[in-house]
């Protein structure tokens, strides 16, 4: 296949499109057991070596952003400031669900705070699910969390079936240079982030759309930078 190499340098916002020499992300295996068998995209947040950056120190000074972030953790007993490591978000092009990798003092207080936000406790399995009208919340030990649509949050912690998408998807993303901030792959014609139906960047949905697959990654260490490479399919 012919490679494609995109580098997206926006103005005020990237400083400069750089690749790593390193390869390798890797995710954790209790993050990975998770991922749906049928998933053509995923997404990764290294959120606590985010929280080192320049740029978060910029943000973190933000008068405002502060005191939500200190209500929010209050109401929750989360602080996404030192309990949130990593996050992950899986696609199968409909579905979306997020898998994040936490430290929890007390899973069964943040359980006990959604069921009074409205959400009902049911059993499923070894797993206890907060679950909404269309949305279900899922504490496994302290570690790890898992959110999104009722039935795709089931799948997950269901046992696998075929899981050859998911597998095209980790290869992509084992090649992807490790460090990154923020990662994306995707196989299958996916866009590896949200892109409208009209206007100019509907011509970038269309190239997506034509590839084998798609990855992105987002560095934060020195301003921002970002590269996106694609796949072609073959003739």
């Amino acid at each position: 296949m012919r490679a494609i190499a995109l580098s997206l340098c926006i103005a005020g916002m990237f400083s400069g499109c750089r690749s790593g020499s390193t390869k390798g992300v890797a995710l954790e295996h209790s993050i990975e057991q998770l991922i749906p068998g049928d998933t053509v995209m995923l997404a990764g947040a290294r959120v606590e070596a985010m929280l080192t950056t320049p740029l978060y120190k910029r943000l973190s000074s933000n008068v405002q952003l502060v005191p939500e972030l200190d209500s929010f953790s209050k109401r929750t007993g989360l602080d996404p400031r030192k309990d949130l490591k990593e996050f992950v978000i899986a696609s199968n092009g409909k579905d979306t669900i997020g898998i994040a990798q936490v430290q929890l003092e007390s899973p069964e207080k943040l359980e006990a705070l959604l069921e009074k936000e409205g959400l009902r406790r049911t059993a499923f399995g070894k797993y206890t699910l907060m679950a909404g009208d269309s949305s279900t919340v899922a504490f496994l030990g302290k570690t790890i969390a898992i959110a999104g649509p009722n039935e795709a949050v089931k799948r997950a912690l269901s046992p696998p079936g075929d899981e050859s998408r998911k597998n095209e998807v980790l290869k992509r993303v084992a090649l992807l240079p490790a460090g990154k901030h923020f990662w994306v792959a995707a196989i299958g014609g996916s866009a590896p982030m949200p892109l409208p139906e009209t206007g100019n960047l509907a011509n970038l949905a269309r190239v997506f759309q034509s590839m084998e697959s798609v990855t992105l990654t987002l560095d934060l260490q020195d301003g921002a930078s970002l590269a996106v490479a694609g796949e072609c399919r073959k003739p």
